[in-house]
């Protein structure tokens, strides 16, 4: 999990954000009405008296307002904390009312369950954690230490897995239609797409190349799509592809028309001929390069004349039309089948599809009724051993967000390694069945988003919201979580709200793989319909939820696209138990 920063520096940025937005005339103080307006925008649960009092203390003078530094003083009372101070009440009794370095390994190893023998290293870090000033103490503890990436724990190294064995082994980041933006049948094509998945770690495209009148160009055929040129795309990618992850990345071309064949390698080459050598006898020198065919006469040596460049991208594996699953097929290939095809393989035999993918690579994509670019499951495929299944990113729903959780992991290089259970068929991990139970406490919530208009700006008079928590459970087709727990509702608050509610789900789990189950924690507002946009939504592997107090920042749902989504400075904190 990502941490939330610098503490001392996250609350002034906070403060003078707020500061600056409520200080609407200008004079560098704010009057009560200034802070009337400023705690509806917050949707904070003091009553009005409460408020009057908090700014008459925060204003010793009686002057009738309040300079910065008062604001930050009243900014204190806004966002205390009561339920975290009773936690923190708790480990300073253990060592004589203060929280040195003695409790400080208590809570990591009772209350997080970290044990570690490295005691100076635990030092090291209490050390960074210690805040500039008392009052910062309790949020740094919690907020600093708990969803740090710095903690000692190894679910938060940057980069635990390498790339050290066969590809077939791996998850892979994928990216489908990433050129299209709105629709499929009228949709505007363009290389932002390309720029933002990659941004975000993307390592496999296949863009859709057509012949132009000038020159290759990618866009959705037989429909209404804007054009956009090959030669930009590659640009772009050639650019961005190795800004957050300078592992190799999978490249392909889905069209071939015109007898033009397009190649854009690793490199920054990029070539568009005339040249007769289409996919087909592409899969031909494929095979001739491996010796499993040869057309010459017997007694003749083979010789093979392929383009330089095409042989250059010849580092995995070859796209095949899918047959049907055989074990006689030996050659490295790559399947790409269409949501509805998939479903039938795994309906006609899961365990040949997962067979079949110890050793061999198949890329998965939407089928062609998402018009609106909506996307499917990816943790359906993943657990038969699917290893490449592209995602519409353009589209913020389940299926995108399950995505995002997968390859956050990792330092965001965009290869997961499979559980071990998909890797290792001779241990026979997958006729393991087990039942368990996710035990979880909601325990509060921080600073939930204002509603917003279509343009993205904030609602302020609709601020006021009744919001709860509801918890789910993303579980492969071995199972289904049997019900949805949520947590009562707290009327007229989204500042700063208080559940401590225990919640118990039971699942199946086979060949313990707890990372294909994913954790989605989604803030509702009473009232609304499912179907209405969460508040704040957060979604995590099972199998990387830890132990303990951790917070977990969520996510706003009200905007579109991936480039447009950003997390808020609070979020909800929770605490985890063991599945058993």
């Amino acid at each position: 999990m990502r941490g939330l920063g610098n503490v001392e520096s996250r609350q002034l940025v906070w403060e003078r954000q707020y500061w600056k937005g409520a200080d609407k005339e200008g004079d560098q103080v704010l009057d009560l009405d200034d802070v009337e307006r400023l705690c509806k925008r917050l949707n904070d649960n003091l009553t009005p008296e409460g408020r009057r009092k908090a700014f008459n203390d925060a204003d010793p003078l009686k002057r009738g307002y309040l300079d910065f530094a008062q604001f930050q003083s009243f900014a204190k009372v806004l966002k205390r904390r009561p339920e975290v101070e009773g936690i923190y009440a708790k480990l300073c009794a253990t060592n004589e009312g203060r929280f040195g370095l003695v409790a400080f390994i208590k809570f990591v190893k009772e209350f997080q369950k970290v044990f570690l023998n490295n005691s100076l290293r635990l030092s090291a870090f209490f050390k960074d954690l210690q805040p500039k000033s008392i009052d910062s103490e309790i949020e740094a503890i919690f907020t600093k230490y708990a969803g740090s990436p710095s903690a000692p724990s190894s679910e938060r190294r940057p980069i635990w897995q390498g790339m050290t064995i066969p590809i077939s082994d791996y998850y892979i980041s994928s990216s489908h239609d990433t050129y299209l933006v709105g629709h499929q049948l009228v949709g505007v094509s363009t290389i932002e797409g390309y720029i933002g998945a990659h941004a975000h770690s993307c390592r496999s495209v296949e863009p859709d190349v057509y012949g132009g009148d000038e020159e290759p160009m990618v866009y959705h055929g037989k429909t209404l799509a804007s054009k956009v040129s090959l030669r930009d795309i590659h640009n772009a990618i050639a650019k961005y592809a190795s800004v957050t992850s300078p592992w190799r990345r999978l490249s392909g071309s889905a069209r071939r028309e015109n007898g033009v064949v397009v190649v854009a390698a690793e490199t920054s080459s990029f070539e568009s001929s005339d040249t007769k050598e289409g996919i087909t006898d592409l899969k031909k020198t494929w095979k001739k390069l491996r010796g499993k065919e040869s057309d010459a006469p017997a007694g003749e040596p083979q010789k093979t004349k392929t383009s330089f460049y095409l042989t250059s991208l010849l580092l995995y594996a070859v796209g095949v039309k899918c047959h049907g699953i055989h074990p006689d097929v030996e050659y490295e290939h790559i399947f790409s089948l269409y949501e509805n095809a998939i479903n039938r393989l795994l309906k006609a035999s899961m365990k040949d599809l997962v067979t079949h993918n110890y050793t061999h690579l198949v890329r998965i994509y939407a089928k062609g009724a998402r018009i609106n670019l909506t996307n499917y499951q990816p943790h359906r495929y993943w657990a038969a051993g699917c290893q490449v299944a592209a995602i519409n990113w353009q589209t913020s729903d389940l299926g995108y967000r399950i995505n995002q959780a997968m390859f956050q992991r990792n330092g965001h290089r965009g290869y997961v390694l499979k559980p071990e259970a998909l890797r290792s068929p001779e241990k026979d991990l997958l006729s393991k069945r087990t039942q368990d139970f996710l035990d979880v406490t909601i325990i509060s919530a921080q600073q939930l988003a204002c509603l917003q208009d279509s343009r993205g700006q904030e609602i302020i008079e609709e601020s006021v919201v009744d919001p709860y928590v509801e918890v789910y459970l993303h579980i492969p087709d071995w199972s289904h979580s049997p019900f949805l727990p949520e947590t009562p509702v707290v009327k007229n608050n989204g500042f700063n709200l208080v559940w401590k509610e225990e919640l118990c789900l039971p699942f199946d789990c086979v060949g313990d793989m707890k990372e294909l189950i994913f954790v989605e924690i989604a803030m509702r507002q009473d009232g609304k319909s499912e179907d209405h946009e969460p508040l704040g939504i957060y979604c995590i592997p099972l199998g990387c939820l830890e132990q303990g107090f951790c917070h977990l920042p969520l996510w706003e749902t009200q905007t579109k696209f991936y480039r447009n989504k950003k997390s808020h400075g609070n979020g909800c904190t929770v605490s985890t138990e063991d599945c058993d």
